[in-house]
């Protein structure tokens, strides 16, 4: 909706900042098993339609080898949960 001076105004509870599931995803490693890793969830913003959706992360460990992570979006508000796999003989859950 445009105001008088031309101002959009929106709210939405569907968006997910990606930036925020990555940092997730490299504590949650880093707690869990020591493990320095990159994550790569995509662009910088994801819409999502209902709690439930799932995507798919791309994780790195610092030596090249790549796992992969599954995020689920558990509110409208965007809380997400993550369930990872990170294929080295350094770390594995």
């Amino acid at each position: 909706m445009k105001d008088a001076q031309g101002h959009l105004n929106f709210k939405t509870k569907q968006l997910l900042l990606l930036s925020e599931a990555e940092a997730l995803l490299q504590q949650s490693i880093k707690k869990s098993k020591g493990v320095d890793v990159t994550a790569d969830c995509g662009e910088k913003v994801r819409l999502f339609t209902k709690v439930g959706d799932r995507f798919d992360c791309k994780l790195t460990n610092p030596k090249g080898k790549p796992g992969t992570a599954t995020i689920t979006v558990i509110s409208e508000e965007g809380k997400v949960d993550a369930k990872w796999n990170l294929k080295t003989a350094d770390a594995a859950t």
